[in-house]
Formats: C-alpha cells, sequence, structure tokens
C-alpha cells in the first residue's frame, strides 16, 4: 500500500468526487481514479461506491478515511518537527510573565539566551493575572501556582518557597519575633487583595510543625516587587518568595527572620504554551531555556543561573 494513494483516496473523499479531487490534486482524472483502485486492490476491500458523479464511502470506506486523516496529521507534524530542527530560531516570541518573576528572575538571566538565539524578537508582558494564551496571542507564560484546568501543557520549573525577611534596620528598631506567634506585634508587608487580615500557613523545617496566624499587615499589595522594596527600605517583615528577595539576602539588603519557618505548602512554577506550540523552534529553544536557567534554583533559594 502507498502512501500516495492513502492521500488521494483522502482528498476524494473530502472533495466528494473524483474530478473535485483531480482538479485539487491538479492530476488527471484517469490518474486519481486508477490510485483509488490500487489502493482498494491493496485492502482487498470496497472504500467507495461510486456514481456518474459523486462518490460515498462505504463503511470501510469511512473508518479508513477517519484513522488515515489521523496518520497524515502525525506525518505533517513530524515532517514539520524535523524541518524546524534544520533551521535557526526566528521570529516574535510573546512571553506572558508575572511582574516581580519577570523583574527579578527573568530579566537577569535573559542576556544568555538573547546571545543563543539572536535572530527571536523577545516581547515581554508584565501580567499578574492568568489571561487566555491564545485569545491574546501569547506563546509562552509563566505561572506561580497551582496549575488551571486548562488544554495547555506545561512545564515545570521549580518551586516557590516563601521566606520571612526584614531589613537591618527594621529588626534593629523592633526585634526580632522568637515565634511564629510573635509576628503580630509586628509591622507585616503581605501580598493579597483589600481584605484586611491576611491568613500565613507556615512550616518548620524540623519538625514539621504547622502554624497557621491571622495577621493584620501594615501593607497589603498585589505585587511582591512592592513588598520587597518596602521591605529593604525597613518599613516590615515580608513573606516572599526566597527566589525573589535571594539577591537582596546575599547583600544584606534583608536578613532572614525565623529562618526555621516557610510558608506551607510551597508554590509550583511552571510554563504553559498551547498543544501544538513546541513545533515552532522559537518556542521549544526558548522552553529549554528557562528549565536549564532555573535548574540550579530549588527550594533552598538558588538562585536561577544564566544559562
Amino acid at each position: 500500500m502507498k502512501f500516495e494513494h492513502v492521500q488521494v483516496f483522502l482528498r476524494v473523499v473530502e472533495a466528494g468526487s473524483f474530478s473535485g479531487a483531480a482538479t485539487l490534486l491538479d492530476m488527471p482524472l484517469t490518474s486519481v481514479s486508477r490510485q483509488v483502485k490500487a489502493l482498494e486492490d491493496d485492502l482487498g476491500v470496497q472504500l467507495l461506491y461510486r456514481t456518474t458523479r459523486k462518490v460515498r464511502s462505504t463503511d470501510a470506506g469511512r473508518d479508513f478515511y477517519a484513522r488515515c486523516l489521523q496518520a497524515e496529521q502525525v506525518l505533517a507534524d513530524a515532517r514539520a518537527s524535523v524541518a524546524s530542527l534544520r533551521t535557526e530560531a526566528e521570529g516574535t516570541l510573546r512571553v506572558l510573565v508575572p511582574y516581580a518573576l519577570g523583574l527579578l528572575v527573568l530579566e537577569p538571566t535573559l542576556a544568555a539566551f538573547r546571545t543563543s538565539h539572536p535572530r527571536v524578537q523577545l516581547v515581554l508582558t508584565y501580567h499578574n493575572e492568568a489571561l487566555d494564551l491564545v485569545a491574546h496571542g501569547y506563546d509562552v507564560a509563566i505561572r506561580i501556582g497551582p496549575l488551571p484546568d486548562t488544554t495547555y501543557a506545561a512545564r515545570q520549573l521549580g518551586l516557590s518557597r516563601a521566606v520571612l525577611a526584614a531589613s537591618p534596620a527594621y529588626l534593629a528598631r523592633a526585634g526580632r519575633p522568637p515565634d511564629p506567634r510573635d509576628l503580630r506585634r509586628h509591622d507585616l508587608l503581605s501580598s493579597g487583595g483589600d481584605a484586611p487580615l491576611a491568613q500565613w500557613r507556615l512550616r518548620h523545617a524540623g519538625s514539621g510543625e504547622i502554624s497557621e496566624i491571622t495577621v493584620r499587615p501594615v501593607l497589603v499589595a498585589n505585587e511582591s516587587a512592592t513588598l520587597i522594596r518596602q521591605a529593604v527600605n525597613g518599613a516590615g517583615i515580608v513573606l516572599a518568595s526566597q527566589m525573589l528577595i535571594g539577591r537582596h539576602l546575599a547583600s544584606g539588603a534583608l536578613e532572614s527572620v525565623l529562618p526555621d519557618w516557610t510558608r506551607w505548602p510551597d508554590v509550583e512554577l511552571h510554563a504553559l504554551f498551547p498543544q501544538r506550540a513546541t513545533q515552532e523552534r522559537k518556542v521549544r529553544v526558548f522552553l529549554d531555556y528557562l528549565v536549564q536557567a532555573f535548574a540550579s534554583w530549588n527550594v533552598s533559594g538558588a538562585a536561577p543561573r544564566a544559562a
């Protein structure tokens, strides 16, 4: 059985006639008819009922058509995938990323990607809400938190562990809380909406003890970068991703508070993309880059390396 004969059969079914398929394929009508007949002879079954002007699939023909159409698509996808490996990644890549993650983590690691793939134009959009990738024209979105019930594909990039931190000036002024319950007596900076109270759920690294406390923050913001800046400026104690504040801890601008306690549970970080987007080389190389860049960042807070 020749696949060329199968493809001619598919076009005949779709066109509804041999003459329509001949026009579509730019082939002589006799060649179209001969190839379909050869296919039926190879299979030993009749696929089409013929009339003077139209054709109609037999039961076997309908089943064969459905299966072969899927096979044709698989082969087309494979051909496109292999062909893309021979070409350099290029084109515009639109990436949706939460503001703090893009500003504090992604931006510092982009230079190496740009050097490796100079023909890719990156368009970064900072947005903290989940958007429909296809409807808004994005190729990749980086998400923090549980994955939505979605048809998008995903690659896990790591885990986000939130820790408590404050500036040396604040700690010198207000002291260090010896226990999570003592946090209520401090100026706290918390992410969230407009509610006056926040729930902080912390876990002790050694014992596994869970401490859930209700706090009244002095500052609530829906943007972690704002809270981190305020913490560096001495406004209070912040509960923020260790990934986002790692450089401030390393420089001494912030110090750990209750270092044995971290937010529970850790939060997953994923790259989301449309199911068939990886057929495009620009998307594949960017996803591979993200995985490599975040490989050295783990829940202990190691910073992503410039891949």
